[in-house]
């Protein structure tokens, strides 16, 4: 779990140099309509495909004894996702990474 936070904090770190810090997935699936639909469908896909690994990573620390067995892993990781693209808008509208590595720390705390 620490690297996948890890993870998270070093994309919403590095993103602040970036020209658009937003996700070009997330981009792409806002602006794209169904005139475009096999390119919407590939974004779709590859934004389900980033899902299924934060998945792997939840259900190898349930495994571990790191984090609640309890819960679906795959919820968990559509709450990651969402966090993730939220977080993103966030430093995008806000420029603080400090802010943001907390409210990191604070999603894997609720995980």
């Amino acid at each position: 779990m620490n690297g996948l936070k890890q993870f998270v904090i070093g994309v919403l770190q590095c993103q602040s140099a970036a020209p658009s810090s937003m996700c070009m997935l997330v981009k792409t699936i806002a602006e794209l309509t169904e005139d475009q639909a096999d390119l919407l469908a590939e974004a779709k896909r590859l934004l389900n495909v980033m899902e299924g690994e934060f998945a792997d990573a939840i259900r190898q620390a349930q495994t571990q004894g790191l984090i609640n067995s309890e819960q679906d892993p795959v919820r968990m990781a559509q709450r990651l996702q969402v966090q993730f693209m939220g977080l993103r808008t966030y430093i995008r509208a806000h420029g603080e990474t400090a802010q943001v590595v907390e409210l990191v720390e604070d999603l894997f705390e609720h995980l």
